[in-house]
């Protein structure tokens, strides 16, 4: 199993988003297996860093671990611009680079602000995908899409892994279907263990569809909101609160926010990871909840400690 950390907010160091190089270090020495950060524009309530900055500081804090994404927005970026960027952190990363992609849209305001068109922007998501795909691999080539028109195009230099891989993030069916169609792997969130299995299922359906034979090494992925705590009401009333303030959902307070957090005591949590195990997970990305009473790194040292060795 494939163990990530998604790096974001801690209220009680105040290192919103930015974790620092020195916990980037110490979450290698633990045993993690990568580290990836979401993209946000605008938020809710905590600031944003942008995420390619933060993906390079990872790069060059670590040396043997994942990086990534999960995910970059490609609606708001121009798939050479993205390519470019991610080719560069690739090669500062010495191939260690895991794109996580999707389109977003839950803040239409977002897209105001970047000058970009919610409309289309799945179907222009699956363009950008082959146009990625072949600037990464160092191609030279022209492209003629409804979306895109490039003619003899290339960067040099490309992506230190021709093969980078490419995730891609999201829900709905359609996301399923490009994930099938076009990618290396399938990030889903907010998802209990059997929606996971449903999404899964549909996507190796898509695939299966299109003729596609989905690699023995796909990624079949989810990013988890974690919660460890010994008391386990308190872990779950923590994570409800943090999600519904940080997604501006009030209904994520009530029994909707249940299926959506892993809380609780040690045998708890694994409990919960194993379901997540069980429906075919085989990468899950951590959202730590914060805890106000412990700084970030020490819950960090317990996630370690304490679940990584039963989840190997």
């Amino acid at each position: 199993m494939f163990i990530g950390l998604l790096s974001q907010g801690d209220p009680p160091t105040n290192l919103s988003c930015y974790w620092g190089l020195e916990t980037y270090r110490e979450i290698e020495r633990l045993g993690f297996d990568g580290l990836f950060t979401g993209e946000r524009f605008a938020t809710y309530y905590e600031p944003a860093f942008d995420c390619a900055s933060l993906v390079t500081a990872m790069a060059c804090a670590t040396e043997r671990i994942a990086v990534g994404t999960a995910a970059v927005v490609m609606s708001m970026r121009h798939p050479s611009l993205l390519a470019k960027e991610f080719a560069c952190i690739d090669q500062i990363a010495a191939g260690r680079l895991i794109l996580g992609v999707g389109i977003g849209g839950e803040l239409p305001s977002e897209f105001k602000a970047m000058g970009a068109s919610l409309r289309d922007r799945g179907r222009r998501a699956s363009e950008s995908i082959e146009i990625i795909r072949r600037y990464l691999r160092g191609e030279r080539f022209s492209y003629h899409g409804k979306y895109f028109d490039l003619d003899d195009v290339w960067i040099d230099p490309p992506a230190a892994r021709p093969d980078t891989p490419i995730w891609y993030a999201g829900r709905a069916d359609a996301a399923r279907r490009r994930a099938a169609l076009h990618c290396d792997g399938f990030l889903t969130y907010f998802s209990s263990p059997a929606i996971c299995r449903h999404m899964f299922s549909s996507v190796r359906t898509h695939a299966e569809q299109a003729g596609r034979n989905v690699p023995s090494d796909y990624a079949w992925g989810t990013i988890v909101n974690l919660s460890l705590g010994d008391d386990r009401p308190a872990a779950v009333r923590r994570a409800k609160e943090y999600l519904a303030r940080n997604y501006d959902n009030p209904a994520l307070l009530g029994e909707k926010g249940d299926q959506y957090v892993v809380a609780g005591g040690t045998d708890e949590c694994l409990e919960g990871l194993q379901a997540y195990a069980d429906a075919g997970c085989t990468h899950l990305i951590f959202s730590l909840i914060p805890d106000p009473k412990s700084v970030l790194i020490d819950q960090i040292r317990r996630v370690a400690t304490e679940l990584l060795p039963a989840l190997r």
